[in-house]
């Protein structure tokens, strides 16, 4: 996981950097084959430190895709990018979901090398992607000269502010994503297939959550409906925490769907924040968002190590909070 994330956040902002100095959209074919690529060896790897290698190797492709890949959806949305960059995170919450289930269904029938097989539909999108290039260009061309001519400065501040609140969302999710499962399991008492629908529940309603509230962040305005989220948030998870029935499930489907709802707001924010560069701050805003929230997630189970996973996963509403403490010194939205 740590390989994982290093690769796949960590240097994220490189490949934006890159993909704004010198424009990059070999990367929207070539990030989806090597990542795939990686996938495929890390079945057949033959040693622990081959494995890591192979990880590595796939989370660069995933990394080298979603800088250049989210400026172009920014450029093709035009008037709409919170709802455009809505769909795109979609697009990366079924593969999230279809992942593992494929995988699982795969290594059942022909063996944990079946795995391997999951370089086809790497490879597939690559070849979609390339036959998809000329009209990705025409399309984001108006963009892209928009924003080639555009005399928007770039509000430093007001992005830093914006990535450590982005960072503190990234911890409460984590957090959950990573423990919902063993507390429902070894503190409440449940059997490990609740806590899996338990788990489901908080990513289900994240997808629906970003389907609603991305569009709705172009018509209220995006800074505002960040902090929203950060406000519902906050209480939401704690009810979850306290409470073992019904009202709690309610709670924490509220709160995914606070907290999954806004990760593309945040990825337009942060252009919007950084004009000149638009690949550098996507791939910063993903970076914190899961690169540093995964790390975090690190000190949640250093934290249940020594107090109990209860009193660590309270820690999370109270990040919640610093998450909109953080979204009030960010300049009102003007629409």
């Amino acid at each position: 996981m740590l390989c994982a994330t290093f690769a796949n956040s960590i240097v994220q902002p490189l490949f934006g950097h890159w993909s704004d100095r010198h424009g990059a959209t070999w990367l929207l074919p070539a990030g989806p084959a090597v990542a795939g690529i990686g996938i495929a060896l890390l079945a057949i790897a033959p040693s622990y430190p081959a494995a890591l290698a192979c990880v590595i190797v796939a989370g660069l492709g995933v990394a080298a895709y979603h800088p250049e890949a989210t400026k172009r959806a920014a450029w093709i949305a035009r008037d709409r990018p919170s709802a455009a960059m809505s769909l795109f995170s979609i697009g990366g919450n079924i593969g999230i979901a279809c992942g593992p289930l494929v995988a699982g269904v795969l290594a059942a029938h022909y063996g944990i090398h079946g795995a391997a097989l999951l370089v086809i539909p790497g490879l597939m999108v690559a070849v979609l992607m390339l036959a998809s290039l000329p009209r990705l260009a025409r399309d984001g061309g108006a963009g892209e000269a928009r924003a080639a001519a555009s005399t928007a400065p770039d509000h430093i501040r007001e992005l830093v502010i914006l990535l450590t609140a982005v960072a503190a969302r990234g911890y409460v999710y984590f957090a959950l994503v990573s423990f919902i499962p063993l507390l429902e399991q070894r503190v409440r008492g449940n059997g490990a297939d609740y806590g899996a629908r338990v788990l489901t529940l908080l990513l289900a309603t994240g997808a629906a959550g970003t389907l609603i509230f991305g569009p709705l962040a172009d018509k209220v305005g995006r800074r505002k409906m960040l902090l929203w989220s950060f406000v519902v948030c906050a209480p939401t998870t704690a009810l979850y925490l306290a409470n073992d029935g019904i009202p709690g499930l309610v709670g924490l489907a509220t709160a995914g769907a606070c907290l999954v709802s806004t990760f593309g707001v945040t990825i337009v924010l942060s252009q919007e924040y950084l004009p000149s560069r638009m690949g550098t701050a996507a791939g910063l805003s993903i970076g914190f968002s899961i690169g540093l929230g995964g790390l975090a997630a690190i000190g949640v189970g250093a934290l249940a190590d020594t107090f109990g996973l209860s009193a660590a996963l309270w820690t999370t509403p109270f990040a919640a909070l610093i998450g909109a403490g953080l979204t009030m010194l960010l300049p009102p939205d003007v629409l």
